[in-house]
């Protein structure tokens, strides 16, 4: 057996990839924050729904000024201070 109880890993194991999802208004928050005007700016559209969200950061679906289609993976901001 392992050291940690099977049950506890079946609830922590949602933690991996099916995590609830932060506000969209939360995501542009960080992004604000993270990224320089011009690059903030090269982003014209983020859908509002997550592709996916796990504990750590969730992506979204963007496009950029140019047409680009991108995954933006955007960390969770209650992270970002625990980890600075």
């Amino acid at each position: 057996k392992g050291a940690i109880p099977e049950t506890y890993i079946r609830t922590l194991s949602v933690l991996q990839d099916r995590a609830p999802a932060r506000a969209l208004e939360k995501v542009q928050a960080v992004l604000a924050h993270e990224l320089a005007p011009e690059q903030l700016g090269r982003i014209v559209q983020i859908e509002d729904e997550p592709v996916g969200c796990a504990s750590l950061a969730q992506v979204h679906r963007a496009k950029l000024d140019d047409g680009t289609e991108l995954a933006l993976k955007v960390q969770h901001d209650d992270l970002i201070h625990v980890l600075s």
